[in-house]
């Protein structure tokens, strides 16, 4: 929650890797309203500030990632298996560039690329 700042937030990656990702208004939303839902009684002190947490009061997994991605791919009517986290990620930077104004370098960054 405190890694929360207007319209960024501050996540650790691969390889423990920490930067910054720009939120638009509807993910700010969608965090808003999640942090208004988590019960946080029971959750371990540890776990406390993550913004995802499962039925077990505990951080989800890149696994359990990878399932809701493809139930919401499947309730959207989309088939196939081509849809993954990594690939919508993918596509988002490639928007991103060629729509969004955003020069290389940014992009980078944004990624969290070297």
């Amino acid at each position: 929650r405190d890694m929360i700042r207007e319209d960024t937030i501050r996540v650790i990656g691969k390889g423990n890797k920490e930067r910054l990702v720009y939120l638009n208004r509807a993910c700010i939303k969608a965090i808003a309203d999640n942090l208004r839902t988590i019960n946080l009684d029971g959750v371990l002190p540890e776990y406390k500030n993550h913004i995802f947490l499962s039925s077990h009061k505990r951080p989800i997994s890149k696994r359990t990632v990878e399932r809701l991605v493809k139930k919401h791919i499947l309730n959207a009517g989309i088939q196939g298996d081509q849809y993954t986290p990594h690939k919508l990620r993918h596509t988002a930077a490639t928007l991103m560039y060629k729509h969004g104004n955003v020069d290389i370098m940014s992009l980078q960054m944004i990624l969290g690329h070297e």
